[in-house]
C-alpha cells in the first residue's frame, strides 16, 4: 500500500462542516493507502490566541506562548479524529510530543531534528489513521512550536521520515497558479512545477506553501502535491523534474511591504556591522542594495514587512547617529516578482519589464534579483493592476 501524508490547512478546517468534508476525503484515501493526517489550527484560531496572549502583556512569554498556541492544532486534531470515527474510520489523535517529533529548544521557532516513526507505524498496525497536530514538537519535555508555516513543515518532515510516496497539501485553492487568480482571472494552473520555482514563489508572496517546507521537500526528495479540500482535481505536483518548463513560472504579489532608503557617511562605519544590525531585525539580505556615493557617502536601500519598518528606522537612527545624512521610509509598498528559470540571465525579461514600467511612467523604489527571480517595489495603489498586466505581457495564459 502507498504511504501518504495528508496535511489540511486552517481554511480547510475553519468550521465543523469543513472538518467533516476533510474527513470524507481522508476516509476515501484511507481505503487503499496508509495515511497520516497533519492538521493546522481552525481558521483564525492562532490569531485569536495570539491576541488574547498579547492583551495580558506577558513578560516571560515565549514558553507560555508555545503552550497556548499549540492548543489550536490540538483542538483540530481531536475534532478531525472524531469526524473520522463518525465515518467508521478508526483514528487516533496525537500531539507533537506524542508523535515523538523532537525539536531544537528554541521556543516559537524550533527546528525538527528527529521523528520516531514507531508511533505512526503502531497506529497503522492497529488499522488506525494517526491524526497529528502540526506546528509543534517537544524538546526536553517542553512543548515547542515551529513558527510560521510549521504545519507544512511537520507534514514534509513526516513524509521524509516515513519514506512516504507523496505529501498531499490540502488548501483552499486547487493548485499552484501563474498568478493569484483573485487578481488575474485567466491565471494558469500548473499541473507540475519544480521545487526551485515553487521555492521562489513561496518566498515572494505565494501563500500556497511555506518556503521552509518546500526547501525541506527538495532536500529530502519528498513529492509534494497541492490540491483543494473542496474541489476535485489532481492539483499541482511539486517535484525535481517536469516535462514542460516555462520561462516564467509566475507573477507573485506581496502587499504590506516597506522600503527604507538612507545615505550615511562611510568613514565612521563598517558595512558588515550595519548588515549585522539588519540581520538582527530579520531583514532578508536578498533585498539589500548597498552602493558607494559621492563625498565618501554610501547609499543603502532594503525592503521589509511594513509592520517592522518604524522599529528598524529608529534602531538605524540610533546606531548611525551623526553619520546618518538622510533617511526615507516608504510605506504601503507591494513587492511584485517575476519568477522563472534563468530570469536573471534573460535580457528579454529585464528589458520587457523595464520598458513596460517606463511606458507607464512608473518608477520603482527598489529592485532586486536572483537567478530565478526579479522583484521590484511599487505603491500598493497601482501594484495589483500591474500583476494582471505583466501576466498578459508574458502571455502566461497561453502556455498550456
Amino acid at each position: 500500500m502507498n504511504r501518504l501524508v495528508l496535511k489540511f490547512g486552517g481554511s480547510s478546517l475553519a468550521t465543523i462542516e469543513k472538518i467533516k468534508a476533510a474527513a470524507f476525503c481522508v476516509a476515501l484515501l484511507a481505503q487503499q493507502n496508509r495515511c497520516v493526517v497533519v492538521v493546522s489550527a481552525m481558521g483564525d484560531e492562532t490569531d485569536i490566541l495570539l491576541e488574547q496572549a498579547v492583551s495580558l502583556r506577558p513578560k516571560n512569554y515565549l514558553r507560555e506562548y508555545d503552550m497556548l498556541l499549540a492548543t489550536g492544532e490540538q483542538k483540530s486534531m481531536a475534532l478531525m479524529a472524531m469526524a473520522l470515527q463518525e465515518r467508521g474510520v478508526a483514528a487516533r489523535s496525537l500531539t507533537g510530543w506524542q508523535a515523538k517529533i523532537q525539536t531544537t529548544p528554541q521556543y516559537s521557532h524550533a527546528r525538527i531534528v528527529h521523528i520516531d516513526t514507531r508511533v505512526v507505524e503502531q497506529c497503522w498496525q492497529n488499522n488506525e489513521v494517526p491524526v497529528i497536530a502540526g506546528f509543534q514538537g517537544v524538546c526536553d519535555h517542553e512543548i515547542t512550536t515551529l513558527g510560521r508555516g510549521g504545519s507544512d513543515l511537520t507534514a514534509v518532515a513526516l513524509a521524509a521520515a516515513l519514506n512516504a510516496d507523496e505529501c498531499l497539501i490540502f488548501t483552499d485553492v486547487d493548485g499552484v497558479y501563474s498568478a493569484d487568480p483573485r487578481l488575474v482571472p485567466d491565471a494558469v494552473k500548473w499541473n507540475e512545477i519544480t521545487y526551485e520555482a515553487m521555492l521562489e514563489l513561496a518566498s515572494v508572496g505565494a501563500q500556497v506553501l511555506h518556503n521552509r517546507a518546500v526547501e525541506l521537500a527538495c532536500k529530502m526528495h519528498v513529492k509534494l502535491r497541492v490540491l483543494s479540500s473542496f474541489v476535485e482535481g489532481a492539483g499541482t505536483m511539486v517535484t525535481h523534474h517536469i516535462k514542460k518548463v516555462p520561462t516564467i513560472s509566475g507573477i507573485a504579489y506581496q502587499a504590506d511591504q516597506a522600503v527604507l532608503s538612507m545615505m550615511y557617511a562611510r568613514h565612521n562605519l563598517h558595512s558588515h556591522a550595519l548588515l549585522g544590525l539588519l540581520h538582527q531585525h530579520k531583514v532578508l539580505m536578498s533585498t539589500v542594495h548597498m552602493s558607494n556615493y559621492k563625498n565618501n557617502s554610501a547609499l543603502l536601500s532594503f525592503a521589509l514587512p511594513m509592520a517592522n519598518a518604524k522599529n528598524i528606522q529608529v534602531s538605524l537612527q540610533e546606531y548611525l547617529g551623526d553619520s546618518l545624512e538622510e533617511i526615507q521610509c516608504y510605506l504601503h509598498q507591494a513587492q511584485i516578482s517575476v519568477v522563472g528559470v534563468g530570469v536573471q540571465s534573460s535580457d528579454r525579461v529585464f528589458s520587457q519589464v523595464h520598458q513596460w514600467l517606463a511606458e507607464h511612467q512608473l518608477s520603482t523604489k527598489l529592485a532586486t534579483s536572483s537567478e530565478s527571480r526579479f522583484s521590484f517595489y511599487l505603491d500598493e495603489g497601482v501594484a495589483k493592476k500591474i500583476v494582471k498586466d505583466l501576466h498578459a505581457l508574458f502571455h502566461l495564459q497561453e502556455f498550456l
